[in-house]
């Protein structure tokens, strides 16, 4: 498996049919989204910087979720947990079935640098086990989207991911 973010954003560059390749999780090939940053997990945060950091992400998360329940969309789950990993938020309509991530930070740039190879492997696997276990969330159309949360705002990155 070949995982990829399939549509930058300005300013953004995706690992193209030159970008590296590296083992990801559960032994899968990953190409990391690109920006010249580590793809390595980053030093453990002292407890109360990563208490401050989940509540920046919660709060990011509600903001995403009430965006797109205006636009007609259903949260089916929060944070779900899976072996593989955790999932952010998973929204549907009728027709279609989002697993979006969201990185809360104080810029764009480091937002998308924390979305790392190793991380992309475990959405996709996380993704793959919750429908198995949740096979009446299956719509005609599935997709990996990611909302970078900044203070200036939200950048949304639709079908950022994909396995091939």
């Amino acid at each position: 498996m070949s995982v990829a973010f399939a549509k930058g954003c300005a300013g953004f560059k995706h690992a193209g049919s030159a970008g590296f390749q590296q083992a990801g999780y559960n032994g899968a090939t990953v190409k990391p989204f690109v920006f010249g940053g580590a793809t390595d997990r980053a030093p453990r945060a002292s407890p109360e910087r990563r208490r401050v950091a989940e509540a920046r992400g919660r709060d990011a998360e509600d903001r995403v979720a009430a965006a797109w329940e205006a636009r007609g969309f259903s949260v089916l789950a929060r944070r779900l947990r899976t072996k593989a990993g955790e999932l952010d938020l998973v929204l549907a309509d009728q027709n279609t079935l989002i697993f979006m991530e969201v990185k809360a930070r104080a810029s764009l740039d480091e937002a998308a640098h924390s979305i790392s190879a190793r991380q992309q492997g475990r959405l996709l696997d996380a993704a793959g086990l919750a429908l198995a276990e949740h096979q009446e969330w299956e719509r005609p159309a599935t997709r990996f989207d990611v909302s970078l949360v900044t203070p200036g705002g939200t950048s949304h990155i639709e079908d950022a991911l994909r396995a091939s």
